[in-house]
């Protein structure tokens, strides 16, 4: 090698030495900026991820009152259900002893009026204090009608 390549050799170094110097304080810069960006991008995940942890918590605690009032619902459904039930069998009951007091009631043999020797003959009610009114037989035909009457006269 001759001195003036040698020359010219040192001179292609110390350029590209220069230039690589430059491309690699630019590289430094951009894999500066990146990293920055990079933490930056970190630090809004993370704290993205703790807001959606403090959601899912919340979430959660509505998810066990929600079961809580479920089971409690459903456990008054049912006792609703129960009492239902046992309304309808008293209510069947009752039923069936109206029904058997009227079918004894109409069984058994009923004065007529037409050979009652007292049906001329007014009611006369007579109060606490002595007092006597007499009700004509039109008004007694039957016992509700009578007591009407009875209440409207002497308690008005």
């Amino acid at each position: 090698m001759s001195p003036g390549s040698l020359e010219l050799t040192a001179s292609l170094i110390r350029g590209s030495s220069q230039a690589n110097t430059h491309q690699l304080g630019t590289a430094i810069q951009l894999f500066t900026r990146f990293y920055d960006h990079t933490q930056h991008q970190l630090a809004n995940t993370q704290t993205l991820l703790q807001q959606q942890a403090s959601d899912v918590k919340a979430i959660s605690q509505k998810s066990h009152e929600h079961e809580r009032l479920l089971i409690a619902i459903t456990k008054s459904v049912a006792t609703t259900s129960k009492i239902a039930t046992q309304a309808k069998s008293l209510s069947t009951q009752i039923l069936g002893n109206i029904m058997q007091v009227f079918q004894q009631a109409s069984a058994e043999p009923v004065i007529q009026r037409s050979l009652d020797p007292t049906r001329e003959l007014p009611v006369i009610l007579e109060d606490s204090i002595g007092s006597c009114r007499p009700i004509p037989m039109e008004w007694v035909t039957d016992w509700e009608v009578s007591h009407w009457h009875h209440r409207l006269r002497y308690f008005s």
